[in-house]
């Protein structure tokens, strides 16, 4: 008896897409033969799964997408300082991609065999975009920066005299020195070196001076990305979103305005209006107040905000579709608190710059607080 495997997912596969094996016995032809296959999670099994032999050529076919992706952790952002240039949050293992081993067996005449070939696998927590967007978020060894944001960007510092953080983030091949290099308008630059292993790092520019970031491969010198930055003032409060985007990477966009709204939701019951004094039924028991009809007892509070954009161009357009379908979302608030908040948005337009160069976006945001005014 043997196994024979014939294909597996590809690397930088996503954990959110199909993730097919197909495998070949020579026990295939057999009466009531069966696949069976055990996938492994850091040593220990996840699940064991038998299959009948698929198609014409009887292969052992199996999608372990919906298996795998369950191993993946919250990918919800860690402890660190977005106000400081050397701070940076790294996400690794189960939550940015996920490892898992195959074992490939049969059963055949009610005999189980396990573990006739096997394999390791690396699934990542990215999805893919459209063709017709014109973005890829298809991992690879060539990709670093994990963000589709344009390369020239804008930062603010609004009307508190506050500068709002550009967030970034990039992946590191396994092996290779990079170095960060944020350049100021007087033409000085910092560095700031780091180790690849494989990890996706994200990262602050919070210096109002900072008009470029490069990132260098340290051991050619060569430039894999660049970044011109200009900053911005408004007369309005800006407020800012960090986001997790499609390659599973985090990137943040500044709104220039926003307003502060809330809805209630009212619990009540009707009652008598008509109430008795002494001997005389009577809808006022006080000069001027009518006795209640309608009894609100409590007043469920939720607060949003309606942010507005600058003006955009077409491809940051393209790219906060990432923002509008991101499933996690952080407002941050002056100083450095980072507030979950879900975008209620569910339609996005993709708009051309050229076709409508006055367009602005709007998207409005939910805080997961509730707060509970006056119970009765």
């Amino acid at each position: 008896m043997s196994i024979t495997i014939k294909s597996t997912p590809d690397d930088f596969s996503s954990a959110h897409e199909e993730l097919w094996h197909v495998v070949d016995s020579t026990n295939k032809n057999g009466d009531g033969f069966r696949y069976v296959f055990d996938i492994y999670k850091d040593g220990d099994i996840i699940t064991r799964v038998k299959s009948e032999p698929f198609g014409t050529d009887k292969y052992g076919v199996i999608n372990v997408g919906t298996i795998v992706r369950s191993t993946l952790d919250s990918c919800e952002l860690g402890g660190f300082d977005i106000y400081s240039q050397d701070a940076e949050f790294t996400m690794n293992t189960d939550v940015f991609f996920t490892d898992y081993q195959l074992r490939y067996g049969e059963d055949a005449s009610g005999v189980i065999t396990s573990n006739l070939a096997s394999g390791n696998f690396r699934a990542y927590n990215n999805y893919t975009r459209l063709n017709f967007e014109k973005l890829d978020t298809s991992l690879s060894s060539g990709v670093i920066i994990t963000s589709n944001r344009p390369t020239t960007l804008k930062s603010y510092t609004d009307s508190l005299s506050i500068f709002h953080p550009v967030v970034f983030s990039h992946r590191l091949n396994t092996g290779v020195n990079y170095r960060r290099e944020f350049r100021y308008a007087d033409n000085s630059t910092e560095t700031r070196d780091v180790f690849g292993s494989g990890q996706c790092i994200v990262f602050p520019v919070t210096n109002t001076l900072c008009n470029r970031l490069r990132i260098i491969n340290q051991d050619t010198s060569a430039v894999i990305k660049t970044y011109e930055i200009e900053n911005k003032c408004t007369k309005y409060e800006c407020f800012t979103l960090v986001f997790l985007n499609a390659f599973g990477g985090y990137d943040s966009f500044t709104f220039v305005n926003g307003v502060l709204m809330q809805t209630g939701e009212k619990k009540s019951f009707e009652k008598q209006r008509w109430k008795l004094d002494g001997f005389t039924m009577k809808e006022k028991l006080y000069s001027g107040i009518y006795n209640e009809s309608i009894m609100t007892y409590a007043n469920m509070i939720k607060s949003k905000m309606k942010l507005t954009s600058d003006f955009l161009s077409t491809e940051e357009y393209a790219w906060l579709a990432e923002l509008v379908n991101s499933p996690l979302v952080y407002l941050l608030r002056p100083g450095q608190d980072l507030i979950p908040v879900k975008i209620t948005n569910t339609d996005y337009e993709f708009t051309n710059s050229l076709q409508n160069k006055a367009k602005l976006l709007e998207v409005e945001i939910e805080f997961g607080i509730v707060k509970n005014s006056q119970f009765r």
